[in-house]
């Protein structure tokens, strides 16, 4: 038996391989940051800032669960009124991001149900699904794609539901927020 090679510590600054799921959030963040948002982190760091714009994004944004526990979203969107989506009292509209990443057969699919569920019980009224990855264009991703979109009908008034991939999200926010102000 050899001796093992001892392992080498990353670099720092050095990064991990990202995840699909993380690749996905962020283009979306990036197409957002290219519309003139600005872009914060985490939520820690938006309540530090001095300034703060009327376009901006919080990745990571603190969200309860439908069991009432904390949780967090991929990111919380903020924009002055916007076409398509219910403007909150103080004038803003706010969106909460799901990116679900799915390349095979595994559990994101089964956690679709969740997301609807999570969706009516929050108290932000828009939510943007973003789904992409080999697995929705499967027979079975695509029969949960369709489900996921099947539930506008059932939207209750005063909130707003969209479900994209990641081309149809660039297109949505294109549309919604043109160009950087």
């Amino acid at each position: 038996m050899s001796p093992r090679k001892p392992t080498r510590a990353r670099a720092r600054g050095a990064s991990r391989r990202t995840s699909g799921k993380s690749q996905l959030l962020e283009n979306g963040v990036n197409t957002l940051h290219a519309l003139g948002f600005q872009v914060y982190e985490r939520n820690s760091e938006f309540k530090k800032a001095v300034v703060i714009g009327d376009r901006y994004v919080i990745r990571g944004y603190p969200s309860p669960s439908i069991y009432g526990t904390d949780g967090r979203k991929e990111a919380l969107i903020v924009a002055p009124p916007s076409p398509g989506f219910i403007t909150d009292e103080d004038g803003k509209t706010r969106i909460l991001v799901e990116a679900k990443w799915q390349e095979a057969s595994g559990s994101v699919d089964e956690k679709m149900p969740f997301v609807w569920r999570s969706f009516l019980e929050s108290p932000v009224s828009n939510w943007i699904v973003i789904m992409d990855g080999a697995w929705w264009k499967k027979p079975r991703g695509k029969a949960v794609v369709e489900w996921m979109k099947k539930r506008e009908p059932e939207v209750p008034a005063g909130r707003r539901w969209y479900v994209t991939n990641a081309k149809e999200f660039i297109h949505l926010a294109t549309e919604t927020w043109g160009t950087a102000p």
